[in-house]
């Protein structure tokens, strides 16, 4: 299955790390968005999840890097729904954009459906 970069809080990522192994994938963590892009350097990730409130750094200014450094998808899960958040994530170049809370389901079909997976 696919490596997979989370980014988000620790409670957020503990019970989603848990529903990715579940399904077979390998979970990159980092809870900090200064930190991301040297993790994602790192690891070189199949997907990022990212959540745009992410301490230390600007969760755009992290999906902007991401998008100009690699052809990697990212995925946008986040508490934030108003749609002006929805759109300009996607204009950054984001491959979806999943708002919270969602369900374990919905997030294994994202992620299935971007990496063109089949279960």
């Amino acid at each position: 299955m696919a490596k997979i970069l989370a980014i988000d809080s620790k409670v957020i990522l503990d019970p989603l790390e848990d529903a990715l192994v579940e399904s077979g994938h390998e979970v990159i963590r980092c809870e900090d968005g200064a930190e991301a892009i040297s993790v994602f350097a790192e690891t070189q990730p199949d997907l990022v999840l990212l959540e745009l409130l992410t301490p230390g750094k600007d969760g755009f200014l992290v999906l902007q890097e991401l998008v100009e450094k690699s052809d990697t998808p990212v995925v946008i899960v986040s508490v934030k729904s108003e749609i002006d958040f929805v759109e300009r994530a996607l204009e950054l170049g984001a491959a979806d954009y999943i708002k919270k809370p969602y369900g374990k389901i919905e997030i294994l079909r994202v992620i299935e459906s971007i990496l063109g997976e089949n279960k």
